[in-house]
């Protein structure tokens, strides 16, 4: 049976592997997580099923991205006028447990989470394979009511100046991207 539950202290190390395996890895990626965690900015979901991980969603408070982008950020600000926003820092669902209702899980409890610390708006920057897939896009996209989106291509092309690998790329990042803000 699966179980979820808030992101703790032992999950970190296990947190920090995933996305390095699964999701775009590189020591400040690593750094980023532990610091997060280490100052109460990491939040989230985790599933596990007999003590191994199925799944999990971090968040964080503010308006970031995988690497900077101060023209969206201010557009973004500029939107929320000052409301608590939050924004997904991760959503992984491990090969077997795709398709098994993991992720809609995840997102419910985060945004619950979310609501109960007084949060009014999240953001996701969706992945957009080079072959137009988008497999967090479903998921993501039931946080909230949309009340702002844009789709950028070729959005992680300067992932390699922040020492960073694209999952499906490498070094030289094509894909681009979905920025959605919800209303909680």
């Amino acid at each position: 049976m699966i179980e979820y539950r808030e992101i703790m202290d032992q999950d970190i190390p296990l947190i920090v592997s995933l996305f390095a395996e699964y999701l775009n890895g590189g020591e400040s990626i690593s750094e980023s997580i532990r610091e997060a965690w280490k100052h109460n900015e990491l939040m989230g979901y985790i599933a596990t099923e007999d003590g191994k991980p199925a799944g999990f969603l971090t968040m964080r408070e503010g308006i970031s991205f995988t690497y900077p982008h101060p023209a969206l950020e201010k557009e973004i600000a500029g939107l929320v006028q000052g409301e608590r926003i939050a924004y997904c820092d991760a959503i992984l669902i491990l090969p077997e447990y795709r398709c098994e209702g993991v992720a809609h899980r995840l997102a419910q409890s985060s945004r619950e989470l979310l609501r109960r610390k007084g949060f009014v708006y999240y953001l996701s920057e969706i992945w957009v394979y080079p072959d137009g897939q988008a497999p967090s896009r479903p998921i993501l996209e039931t946080m909230g009511t949309l009340v702002w989106q844009k789709k950028i291509d070729m959005f992680y092309s300067e992932l390699d100046a922040y020492d960073m690998t694209c999952p499906i790329c490498g070094r030289k990042c094509l894909c681009g991207a979905w920025i959605d803000v919800m209303k909680l």
